[in-house]
């Protein structure tokens, strides 16, 4: 089987564009016409419809699609449910699945975590927190030599995030440079190195000295906080875009304007087949402008 480096570049290739599809349904920011179908059809199977009618949308323009566990964590065993049935048809339709759950435990929780995201679940890939320690992928070996893949969660947008991540010890480099030379010694032992992503907070790139940045640059970054968190790319743009970098941005707000400040009262009126025509035409001009 190939590995998640190659077949996550293969797959923006294929479709010519870097954006990834955030799926972060917070129901109480759905406009009216959505409301009223999870009003009709319940939380879950109405959270399914408007999902299954996006990664339909969605699955012939992006190379990937990234699902917010706790958003449907929070519906209980309905939005579990749903998500299962989302994630397997997003896999049908040929896109790279992300779960973001942000895992992070000892050995043997961390295990059980794989068996959820990448066996009952069946995701690609799953988002997970290396600041709890090495076992964070130990753990993950028996999916991630067969194909699978994680993100480290490595540099995020949280207003505190220098509290820890930038925490300088006694050789003047940051917890994060220690942390992710570190992963990097142990991915090149175990012959995973092709296995492994980092999250960098898009947020984060104005301020980011560059040999930190040049340090993560050695994975695929995924690169959450365009849109609605206010990230730009800026003078990152050429590099981070360029052939065969493997970079993703997740789009979520931007795409499904669900809680967008921009779409919020546009969408007010639009009925549910006027929304979903709205989302294909905001997909169709907004992947273009990642094409690397």
């Amino acid at each position: 089987m190939s590995t998640f480096h190659v077949r996550l570049k293969e797959a923006i290739s294929s479709k010519g564009t870097a954006v990834c599809l955030g799926l972060d349904p917070h129901p109480g920011q759905f406009p009216p016409c959505l409301q009223a179908l999870l009003a009709q059809r319940g939380a879950g199977e109405g959270l399914a419809q408007w999902a299954q009618q996006l990664l339909e949308i969605a699955a012939p323009l992006v190379p990937a699609v990234k699902f917010q566990s706790a958003c449907f964590e929070a519906l209980g065993w309905q939005g579990w449910r749903c998500l299962t049935e989302v994630a397997e048809s997003a896999g049908r339709l040929g896109l790279l699945t992300i779960f973001d759950g942000k895992r992070g435990d000892i050995a043997s929780t961390m295990h059980a975590y794989g068996v959820a995201v990448f066996e009952q679940l069946a995701m690609d890939v799953m988002t997970v927190q290396p600041y709890l320690g090495l076992e964070v992928i130990t753990a993950l070996k028996p999916w991630l030599h067969k194909g699978k893949g994680i993100y480290l969660v490595w540099m995020t947008s949280n207003p505190t995030h220098q509290l820890i991540q930038l925490y300088q010890g006694v050789n003047a480099r940051t917890l994060s440079e220690d942390l992710l030379s570190a992963f990097s010694a142990l991915l090149l032992r175990e012959g995973l190195l092709a296995s492994c992503g980092v999250v960098l907070g898009a947020t984060r790139l104005s301020s980011l000295p560059a040999p930190i940045l040049s340090q993560a640059e050695g994975f695929p970054l995924l690169l959450p906080g365009l849109g609605e968190q206010g990230g730009d790319l800026g003078k990152c743009a050429e590099r981070l875009l360029r052939p065969g970098a493997g970079h993703l941005f997740p789009l979520s707000r931007s795409l499904s304007g669900l809680g967008s400040s921009q779409w919020q009262e546009v969408m007010a009126s639009f009925s549910l087949q006027e929304y979903f025509t709205w989302f294909e035409n905001n997909l169709r001009a907004t992947a273009p402008r990642f094409s690397p």
